[in-house]
């Protein structure tokens, strides 16, 4: 019976937690030399991004993917404009690309915001990195704690950029509801 142990009291899952990586906005426009670069997001990140992959049971990356005209060019630049290559993925295609920002009128920080596609995320634990911290992924974890109150959620910190230079563990958006762990700690 692989994943379960017998007891005197019948039999228990052994099963190891599965765990799910969202990888948020890492997109050409968002990296050094793009539209709206993140300081650290180079391609010696990018690398660390890749790095990691192999250790969850499933990946889901969000990109933003906004038309010509977009709410978001009042307060940012440009950036992530359907078709152009700075839309692209800086990284890989994975088994899930949830993309987010594409109507013109509305800004779209998190693909998971209203509860969306939480239906996808098969791990029992949640692990977030990407572009950008104070935004993107902030918003991405705020919705993942709001709509999936059951799932364990890590922040990776060295895999998180921020626009205004901020580090996750420095500071805490969260309350202490996520955990704040480095890449190194997934080995």
């Amino acid at each position: 019976m692989l994943g379960h142990l017998a007891t005197r009291h019948g039999f228990y899952d052994t099963t190891p937690m599965k765990k799910t990586l969202i990888i948020v906005d890492v997109q050409y426009d968002f990296l050094e030399g793009g539209a709206l670069p993140v300081a650290g997001a180079d391609a010696a990140y990018v690398s660390a991004v890749e790095r990691i992959r192999p250790f969850f049971h499933q990946e889901i990356l969000t990109a933003d993917n906004h038309p010509q005209e977009h709410v978001s060019f009042g307060t940012f630049p440009p950036h992530c404009i359907a078709g152009t290559h700075g839309a692209e993925l800086a990284i890989e295609p994975g088994q899930t690309i949830l993309l987010k920002g594409e109507s013109p009128d509305a800004d779209e920080f998190s693909a998971f915001g209203g509860g969306k596609n939480c239906s996808k995320i098969i791990g029992d634990e949640v692990y977030v990195i990407g572009l950008a911290g104070d935004y993107c992924v902030k918003q991405t974890l705020s919705d993942l704690l709001e709509f999936l109150p059951g799932k364990k959620l890590f922040a990776v910190t060295d895999l998180i950029k921020s626009v205004d230079g901020s580090e996750y563990g420095e500071i805490d958006y969260f309350s202490e509801k996520v955990h704040f762990i480095t890449s190194a700690d997934l080995f």
